[in-house]
């Protein structure tokens, strides 16, 4: 290869880049350099019909109208509006890439989620049309750190639908399998995993609905990675929590070293004996079931169960002292008290249960053995009658880290 002289002496510096020019160009029958399908498709060397194939993936069917051999690219993140305004609109989860010949047709699968929760999910009758990705910043934040470490789909999908439709855990389980009547398969393992993503994303997650669920979301998850970091999170959001938040406090936080006494602000139980009266939620708060009985001012689960689990959140992570457990309803059932240390529940009571004709009782358990901060609390129940035990309350008391 010959250079042209450039209108004089040619100094080093020119000369090496003339020569990476020459090098980059691309020459007769080779392929072009890899470009996004949109810019494709915008200089006219393509045309690409899109359809749907399922709420997890799109089919590309591409023509190609370039005289030259092309790479076609189709990035993570890249947008695709339903041309049926009814329909769910869909992004990129995976990018994509693939040859095509002069006058070469291809179809292409690509990997997508969901983006509009409330409409129509997407099928193989419904088309679409192509930008380049989401007017939402955060969208591309978070699709970056999706395939920066990989998850599951129902991980991807729960966290595309956060950041686009500001999801609740609620909502997130209209992702169903199998029929629009299967199960959810959006769990709270799977619902707090993408919490986690997007806030890896450096995206806050605590401005999004789902935020008011974490205490749901905790009291369920079991992976020691996810425990430890919505703990961290609580924690920290106890004291800076932002506007609008359900549980932010003008309180002063505790001096560091601090014993302090609280009860529960947020309760689960694996069976409730109604929504209201007898369910989870009254064994939150101080005691306010005055004498022995079956009254609906205390937790009991459901009639006929043969065990029972109760987990309770609190506001302040302490390292525990002391639990206070309140039953005012057939004491004696408890056998086994957990509380939630970043390597999972730790046992700080495992006890065949006995019987207790003292009622109400209070149950006091010393603990010596955990020396890290707790928030959460979990009692296993072992119930051989038809009317379960009740729990009023119960008092976690620690000092502050």
């Amino acid at each position: 290869m010959r250079l042209k002289p450039l209108g004089g002496a040619v100094t080093g510096l020119s000369l090496l880049l003339v020569l990476l020019s020459a090098c980059n160009a691309v020459l007769p029958g080779t392929s072009s350099p890899e470009q996004t399908i949109v810019d494709l498709v915008e200089k006219k060397l393509i045309a690409v019909s899109i359809t749907g194939v399922s709420t997890d993936a799109l089919a590309l069917h591409i023509t190609s109208i370039s005289s030259k051999p092309l790479e076609i690219h189709v990035p993570a993140g890249t947008y695709f509006v339903a041309e049926n305004a009814s329909v769910q609109n869909m992004v990129a989860r995976h990018g994509a890439t693939a040859s095509l010949d002069p006058g070469e047709i291809l179809d292409l699968k690509v990997d997508a989620a969901c983006a509009s929760l409330h409409l129509t999910p997407p099928g193989p009758a419904d088309t679409f049309a192509m930008v380049g990705a989401s007017e939402l910043p955060e969208m591309g934040k978070v699709i970056e750190q999706l395939n920066k470490k990989p998850v599951q789909y129902p991980v991807e999908q729960a966290a595309i639908w956060i950041v686009t439709d500001d999801a609740s855990y609620d909502e997130l389980g209209m992702l169903v399998g199998g029929s629009p009547f299967g199960p959810p398969l959006i769990q709270e393992e799977g619902a707090a995993r993408a919490m986690m993503v997007i806030d890896q994303a450096g995206v806050d997650i605590r401005k999004y609905s789902i935020w008011r669920d974490r205490y749901t979301l905790l009291v369920k998850v079991t992976e020691p990675d996810l425990v430890t970091w919505l703990s961290e999170l609580m924690a920290e959001a106890s004291t800076s929590a932002p506007a609008g938040d359900i549980q932010a406090t003008a309180q002063p936080s505790p001096a560091s070293g601090a014993e302090i006494s609280q009860f529960a602000v947020r309760a689960a139980g694996s069976s409730e004996l109604s929504a209201t009266d007898g369910s989870a939620m009254q064994a939150t708060g101080a005691p306010d079931t005055p004498y022995c009985g079956n009254h609906p001012t205390a937790w009991s689960s459901a009639p006929d169960m043969q065990g029972a689990v109760l987990s309770l959140l609190y506001n302040q992570s302490v390292i525990p002292k002391r639990i206070v457990i309140y039953e005012t309803y057939r004491p004696g059932a408890i056998y086994m008290v957990e509380v939630l240390t970043s390597a999972g529940p730790h046992a700080v009571l495992d006890a065949y249960p006995r019987a207790n004709y003292v009622c109400p009782y209070q149950m006091t358990i010393d603990i010596t053995d955990v020396n890290e901060p707790v928030s959460s609390v979990t009692l296993t129940l072992a119930q051989e009658n038809e009317a379960g035990s009740q729990i009023d309350a119960v008092e976690l008391i620690g000092v502050t880290p």
